[in-house]
């Protein structure tokens, strides 16, 4: 576009329940990928989500588990660097987000603006990052560093979506990753996430 941001956008009128774009399931990014890969330390940290019974008291790590499975799946894609199929779309991606567990952790003016403006948000945010903090620390291995984590958590926080169906994962993809993660139905999906609704 003109001002140099990146989306999709019509020229003309659509009409209702056209079928605009269609995504091959190979070319949705999810746990498919992280299941049939190799990256055994992602898909190790995908089986254990559920296995730190302290972590899973708090109500704001329950929240983040939730959601990492397609974190994790993106960010071993990211390992991967220019072997991945999704390469070309990865390099696409922003290098920061603002959202709840963007990697800026600490304060700072806008964390301090927020907690003045709405404390309750300021507070979901320091809960929603200190939760990916003891996960990281419980349950990452060495080569995932927490900034690493929280951009990947950030990433798929803010652009996937979640598909109502999905092809299930073959056994032996299931003992991979787990259960838990296998049933993941949050997907990045490559130019659909260019749109902006």
């Amino acid at each position: 576009s003109a001002a140099g941001r990146r989306g999709l956008f019509a020229v003309q009128d659509i009409p209702a329940d056209t079928e605009l774009v269609t995504l091959p399931s190979r070319l949705q990014l999810g746990v498919e990928q992280l299941a049939a890969g190799k990256d055994t330390e992602m898909q190790s940290l995908a089986r254990d989500l559920l296995c730190a019974p302290a972590l899973l008291e708090d109500v704001e790590m329950q929240s983040l588990i939730r959601d990492l499975p397609c974190a994790l799946a993106l960010w071993a894609e990211m390992r991967r660097g220019s072997a991945s199929i999704f390469d070309p779309y990865l390099q696409e991606l922003p290098e920061g987000f603002s959202n709840a567990v963007a990697p800026c952790m600490g304060s700072g003016a806008g964390q301090e603006a927020l907690a003045v403006l709405a404390p309750a948000v300021a507070a979901k945010v320091v809960a929603r990052r200190s939760a990916l903090e003891a996960l990281h620390e419980s349950l990452a291995p060495s080569s995932l560093i927490l900034r690493d984590l929280c951009w990947a958590a950030a990433a798929s926080l803010s652009r996937s979506l979640t598909r109502d169906e999905v092809r299930p994962l073959t056994p032996r993809q299931v003992g991979r990753i787990g259960e838990f993660s296998a049933a993941d139905r949050n997907r990045l999906l490559p130019v659909i996430d260019l749109a902006n609704h």
